[in-house]
């Protein structure tokens, strides 16, 4: 995936080539997205929570999943929704599968509706079977498809249920495990030949400051630590972070890293943040790095790097003293945010 989106970087202004490396990325996020499902059924995985808008994330996705088909995209998304505290990664796995799905049921064309409201759950409410007593954001999608027969509706959060012939059965099954682990509920009304409707509530933020999610690239400056035992990741991590400003050092593992973190704290130019990847076999990874770099300097900003999505250090990174955290494989956007939320 690196390697990919610094290809497109030095693609320029060669839309060819720019198009068909982007078509390789979405390809990538496509196994991406299969892989995660996959983890979601056989280990699940802690969601890593930020407090967030969802209007910006719901067009973005929405508008991404339905981009070639025949279907078009309405949205009814009010401006003083709440915030939610969310995995942004999982929630967009959402609303791509639930969209995916609207899709696959209107071949002939139709509208994706997509509306969300504020609404609070007290004592007593026929919901609160699901959910417990508290503030939520309402999200519904809806469809003009062929709609699901009333003896399949019982069955379609099963994992491995499914009634097309390319389906994995994993989609609506990750659907339900996501919005479940984040303290949320998902329920599905549908009529043969009318469409399918799914509504989901996700808590609101206790906070009401929330980080817009987007696909904007930010160019920064400084001087950056990358740790991975990988070499192919560190030449992708250089060749990005140099495309966005910044001069780059490379370390194979944590021993590494320490030594010159320590090195250039002494001279006159001291790293200003680092990625380091949280295991590395055999070797020291970031999960026991950190604290020796934090000796070295309590003020040192740290990004965590993982594909396991599945460690709780990836879910609370903060408590294990990283600034922000990211989940691999990643964009070029997704390294542009951390490095700006880092050094901002």
């Amino acid at each position: 995936m690196l390697n990919v989106g610094t290809a497109r970087l030095k693609a320029g202004k060669n839309e060819e080539i720019r198009d068909l490396l982007q078509a390789a990325e979405q390809s990538i996020q496509q196994a991406k997205g299969i892989t995660q499902q996959l983890l979601t059924f056989t280990r699940g995985g802690e969601p890593v929570k930020t407090s967030m808008a969802l209007q910006p994330m719901i067009k973005e996705s929405v508008k991404f999943t339905l981009h070639g088909s025949k279907a078009k995209s309405r949205f009814d998304l009010p401006d003083d929704l709440w915030p939610v505290e969310i995995d942004p990664g999982q929630i967009n796995q959402v609303i791509n599968n639930l969209a995916l799905n609207a899709v696959q049921a209107m071949s002939r064309g139709g509208h994706l509706t997509v509306t969300a409201r504020n609404v609070t759950i007290e004592e007593g409410d026929q919901r609160t079977t699901a959910l417990q007593p508290g503030n939520y954001v309402e999200v519904a999608i809806k469809d003009e498809g062929v709609g699901i027969p009333p003896e399949n509706i019982d069955s379609i959060f099963d994992p491995y249920y499914t009634t097309r012939e390319k389906g994995t059965g994993l989609g609506l099954f990750s659907v339900y495990s996501i919005i479940e682990r984040h303290g949320g509920w998902i329920t599905v009304e549908s009529e043969v030949d009318l469409g399918t409707t799914f509504t989901f509530y996700l808590p609101a933020a206790a906070d009401e400051e929330a980080a817009a999610i987007s696909s904007e690239i930010k160019e920064g400056s400084g001087r950056v630590l990358v740790m991975d035992d990988d070499d192919t990741i560190c030449l992708g991590l250089k060749a990005l972070l140099g495309e966005l400003g910044y001069e780059v050092e490379t370390t194979a593992n944590g021993e590494e890293a320490i030594e010159r973190y320590g090195e250039a704290l002494k001279s006159d130019q001291p790293f200003d943040a680092v990625i380091m990847d949280l295991t590395v076999p055999g070797g020291m990874g970031g999960a026991e790095a950190i604290g020796h770099l934090k000796e070295l300097d309590p003020r040192v900003r740290a990004v965590v790097s993982s594909g396991y999505s599945t460690d709780p250090i990836m879910a609370n990174y903060q408590e294990y003293g990283f600034e922000a955290v990211l989940m691999k494989p990643f964009q070029l956007a997704d390294l542009s945010r951390a490095m700006d939320l880092v050094l901002g």
